[in-house]
């Protein structure tokens, strides 16, 4: 079963109508689930928008099993298109934090989930890693 967590009510309407989908709203700062439930963790282009993201990442490892596994497929902002994205974004009133490769890998090692960062496609990298 997959169990997705958003903000956005509509995300959520969307989600649970999906078979085999559980949505709920919430803040993935402060995720309503309890310790050890989840296999594994994914942010999709998603963890930028995220207010606190410290907290989002102590949450991740709450959340997660021991050897679960988490997934965060960002852009890197160094980069000129995602400079322009994060812009854009932010003009239209999102909330953007965006961070480089080591900067999410030294992130999610200070709670215990070692990973790596690896390139995907042009400014895109995504973070692997492992609660231990």
């Amino acid at each position: 079963s997959v169990t997705v967590l958003d903000r956005d009510p509509l995300a959520v309407e969307k989600g649970s109508a999906r078979a085999g989908v559980t949505a709920v709203i919430g803040d993935a700062g402060a995720m309503p689930f309890d310790d050890a439930v989840f296999d594994a963790v994914l942010f999709v282009d998603a963890f930028h928008h995220i207010g606190d993201q410290r907290s989002a990442v102590h949450e991740t490892a709450r959340v997660l099993k021991p050897g679960g596994v988490v997934l965060v497929v960002e852009r890197d902002p160094s980069f000129f298109a995602a400079k322009v994205t994060f812009w854009y974004e932010r003009l239209i009133g999102e909330s953007v934090s965006a961070h480089a490769p080591q900067e999410l890998v030294q992130m999610f090692h200070a709670v215990g989930i070692e990973g790596v960062t690896r390139y995907s496609a042009g400014d895109s990298y995504r973070f692997t890693g492992v609660r231990k």
